[in-house]
């Protein structure tokens, strides 16, 4: 130890190695919380389609004449009087209704870009302002390039022919 005084070097070491570790003990303490809401807001589509799957082979495993009453059956029926649907109705009407929710982090990507959007409205605007004056500018030029092109034409056409013999071709090197 080359200082000059052990103490306070050794004191201020042990404050480093305490507020590490307290720091080390956060990070630990939020990344579980993190990966804890994550798979929180998944159990609902976790457990909802085995249990809906159960519940169809239960209907499936039914005697027909209990498979056809209207309060045997899952979910809720396409028609409000299941109490006076024959069994035939029973049978076509639509009663596998199941309601996973709503993704979580699908929402969350949602509302960031809604939020980006909101926030930079003003800078959205001016740039697509910008590329319609763009636009119209390159259309404009476009359209032009014909007329340009007749002009030339018409002006070729115009000018007199050259007066006087050819000029020679240009001696090679």
């Amino acid at each position: 130890a080359n200082s000059r005084n052990m103490y306070l070097t050794f004191g201020v070491h042990v404050v480093y190695c305490i507020l590490q570790t307290i720091l080390m003990l956060n990070l630990l303490i939020a990344m579980m919380a993190k990966t804890f809401n994550l798979s929180m807001d998944d159990t609902h589509r976790t457990w909802i389609f085995p249990f809906a799957n159960l519940v169809l082979r239960y209907e499936r495993l039914m005697p027909p004449q209990q498979a056809n009453l209207a309060k045997n059956r899952c979910g809720e029926a396409d028609r409000a009087d299941t109490a006076a649907m024959s069994a035939l109705d029973v049978k076509r009407a639509k009663f596998f209704v199941v309601d996973v929710g709503v993704d979580q982090r699908e929402k969350a990507q949602k509302d960031a870009i809604a939020l980006q959007t909101r926030k930079h409205w003003s800078v959205i605007e001016r740039v697509t302002a910008r590329l319609t004056d763009c636009v119209a500018e390159v259309s404009g030029a476009i359209a032009e390039i014909p007329k340009v092109a007749h002009r030339q034409n018409v002006l070729r056409n115009l000018s007199p022919p050259p007066r006087g013999p050819p000029a020679p071709p240009p001696r090679g090197l």
